[in-house]
């Protein structure tokens, strides 16, 4: 079976640490200056939050049950390939099994895809909303 190499995540702990901090020591200065202000920012942005996380957890889940029943499907046609090879051969039906095998393996590509795209979304929309909730609060 072809697997997709794995991302590296050697860069996104300390990406993910300055992030916070910055965000932490924005929503601080805030708070000193604009209690009433800051509550307002927190509130929405932890809302905001919640919901996005909520929501991409049940596709993620879905995407996930895809994923999972497509790779079994490959690895069922890998296996009768296999132990079935001689029978292929003679049959003269190798295009057939390869077209299939190809098409299960470029929905799994696809799936994968989709589930990285998807758990990236959240911290993407929700950097990017901090940033300008907070920037536009301390203005």
């Amino acid at each position: 079976m072809t697997s997709v190499p794995k991302l590296s995540r050697s860069n996104s702990v300390p990406q993910s640490v300055a992030d916070s901090l910055m965000v932490t020591i924005m929503l601080i200065s805030l708070f000193v200056v604009q209690p009433m202000v800051s509550l307002i920012v927190i509130s929405i942005l932890g809302t905001s939050s919640f919901l996005l996380f909520t929501t991409v957890r049940r596709k993620l889940d879905r995407v996930a049950v895809k994923a999972r029943n497509f790779e079994q499907s490959l690895n069922k046609q890998s296996t009768k390939k296999i132990q079935g090879y001689k029978d292929v051969k003679i049959s003269g039906k190798q295009k057939v099994f390869n077209t299939k095998y190809t098409q299960t393996l470029f929905q799994v590509s696809k799936i994968q895809g989709t589930q990285r795209l998807i758990s990236g979304l959240p911290t993407w929309l929700l950097e990017s909303m901090d940033f300008f909730m907070i920037s536009f609060s301390i203005c």
